[in-house]
Formats: C-alpha cells, sequence, structure tokens
C-alpha cells in the first residue's frame, strides 16, 4: 500500500503533456500490446528519450519501481521510473549552476563569487539587495554557500 502511494506522489509531478509523450514512448515499445515492457525495450525507450543508461542502470531501475515484483514495467511503473530519471536530471543541473557560482572550485559560493556572477549576468542589483540574497542563501550563518544550501534556495524555485 505504502509503495502504491509513492507512485501516485511521482505521478502527480508530471504535466498531462507529458504524460502523453511518455505513453506514446511506452506504446512504441510494447511490441504485442501486453501494457508492459521487458528490461531490453525500457533500455530502448530511454534512449530515444534523450538518456544513455547502462544495462546494469536499466536492470536497477526496474527492480526499484517494479512495484508488483512481476519482473517488467507497467504505464505506472514506468511514469514511476521516468519521474526518477527527470530528478536525477535536475540535480546535474543544480550542480552545473552551482559550478557557475564557485570560480575557485572550492565547495562553497562566496558573497563575491554571487556579485561577480550577477554582474556577468547584467544584473543590477544594489549591494544590499545581493547582500540579502546571499543571507537568504546561507543558512547556517558561516559566509559561505555550500551545495546543500544552495539546493534549498535554488531547487525550491
Amino acid at each position: 500500500m505504502a509503495a502504491l502511494k509513492v507512485q501516485e506522489d511521482k505521478l502527480a509531478h508530471f504535466s498531462d503533456r507529458e504524460k502523453k509523450h511518455f505513453r506514446e514512448a511506452f506504446e512504441l515499445f510494447d511490441h504485442d500490446g501486453s501494457g508492459f515492457i521487458t528490461n531490453d525495450e525500457i533500455g530502448v525507450v530511454m534512449r530515444r528519450l534523450g538518456q544513455n543508461p547502462t544495462p546494469q542502470e536499466v536492470d536497477d531501475m526496474v527492480r526499484d519501481v517494479d512495484a508488483d515484483g512481476s519482473g517488467h514495467i507497467d504505464f505506472n511503473e514506468f511514469l514511476v521510473m521516468m519521474s526518477q530519471t527527470k530528478e536525477k536530471g535536475h540535480e546535474v543541473e543544480l550542480r552545473q549552476a552551482f559550478r557557475l557560482f564557485d570560480s575557485d572550485s572550492d565547495g562553497f559560493i562566496t558573497f563575491d563569487d554571487l556579485k561577480r556572477v550577477m554582474h556577468n549576468c547584467g544584473e543590477s542589483l544594489s549591494e544590499g539587495e545581493l547582500r540579502n540574497m546571499f543571507t537568504k542563501a546561507d543558512i547556517n550563518r558561516d559566509n559561505l554557500v555550500d551545495m546543500k544550501e544552495f539546493t534549498r534556495i535554488v531547487g525550491n524555485e
């Protein structure tokens, strides 16, 4: 019952357009119309959707979302898998954005890093506005913003 609740929560994050796109991809590879696809077919679908999983990654993903233990993926399980892929993509984007700010790659963003990036982006914010932004991001008040703090601020937008 708990696995079903988790599935429903993940499915709610997709727009109708995304679900339609995934349904079309799913049906394209459900050759016999059985309502499920195999591990090999999952890999092909993901590559068609711009992902590049290894066979082991596909096996792991199938095992993680195969809520009914059938050994194959139905459409709702497929959507859960795609939501996990989407979340991982978001994490990658956040790490890339963090690196833009972290000019010396020390794992922290300083106030000067924030100032530099905002200036380079053409943002005309006052020193006070920048300080306010930085203070909101610096949750532990150590005058540095680490990846966790950055994710809390940027990832929630």
